[in-house]
């Protein structure tokens, strides 16, 4: 019987995370309910049965990201990742895209025109962290309202080049959440920690500096205790991190398609991702 590829549907969201278990992913299904609220998705099918999915988030008039590219490992090899894929940037035509490569799937996108940008550094484990790190002079910390959606908004397309403002809002429904300001009570940076996979997540993570980074991580952290958690980290705390007794696990390759974001020298920037699929 032929594959067949089609929108993805809620209905398909059961089968896409068997796919993702079979990879020895920790998305839950609950991950995956998020991520298609925010996005859309293709499936591919044979018999009725989801073989491969791919997910894409179009975050304003520019940006898009691509996530959960998964292909059903006994099915391997036969092309149909490649045919999925095809389906799926004939939908982001003048888009410029992002994704996180596999070292498995970095030759495909390649083939499609992605270019290798850096790597993020995906940090886990079971907090054992101990002196806290205090808001550097001229800042502080207090919880995130819903009021902020505007603002923060705002510092995530500075830092990101996508416009976010509805991932924002279930964040701040769904989360906790800290932000940085100056005296004047001016909003400088923020940080996200949610359910996720085994424990939590933490990410998007947006400030000025690498001190603002720590501050917030660790003031979320402190909410938590020593429990499991994750970061997609974009490089700059790393050695922070492994010394809050979180381990790098995995690596994947950084690839955009199209004009590449750069912030401002003076905008706050990524420190964390949101996800590896959603940026």
């Amino acid at each position: 019987m032929p594959f067949t590829i089609r929108p993805m549907t809620p209905h398909d969201l059961t089968q896409g995370h068997a796919l993702s278990q079979q990879l020895g992913w920790s998305n839950r299904l609950e991950d995956w309910q998020e991520a298609f609220r925010l996005g859309q998705g293709l499936v591919m099918v044979e018999a009725g049965k989801v073989v491969a999915t791919a997910l894409y988030w179009c975050w304003g008039p520019r940006a898009a990201s691509i996530g959960l590219v998964i292909v059903n490992e006994a099915l391997r090899g036969q092309g149909l990742g490649k045919a999925l894929f095809k389906a799926l940037m004939e939908k982001l035509e003048g888009y410029s895209v992002r994704l996180h490569a596999t070292p498995e799937g970095r030759s495909l996108y390649e083939k499609f025109g992605f270019e290798v940008t850096g790597y993020v550094y995906q940090y886990q484990g079971a907090l054992t962290m101990t002196t806290p790190c205090l808001p550097r002079a001229g800042t502080r910390l207090r919880p995130g309202h819903v009021a902020d959606i505007t603002a923060l908004a705002a510092l995530d397309y500075q830092a990101s080049g996508m416009q976010r403002d509805a991932l924002i809002a279930g964040l701040l429904r769904e989360s906790a959440l800290r932000v940085l300001e100056d005296e004047q009570g001016a909003m400088l940076g923020f940080a996200v920690l949610r359910r996720f996979g085994r424990g939590y997540m933490l990410g998007p993570l947006v400030c000025p500096h690498p001190e603002d980074a720590r501050a917030l991580c660790s003031a979320l952290f402190a909410d938590i205790g020593h429990t499991f958690v994750r970061l997609d980290s974009q490089g700059e705390i790393n050695d922070w991190l492994a010394a809050q007794g979180l381990a790098l696990v995995d690596r994947p390759t950084a690839m955009v398609r199209g004009m590449r974001w750069q912030p401002a020298r003076d905008a706050p920037q990524s420190f964390a991702l949101v996800t590896q699929a959603m940026g």
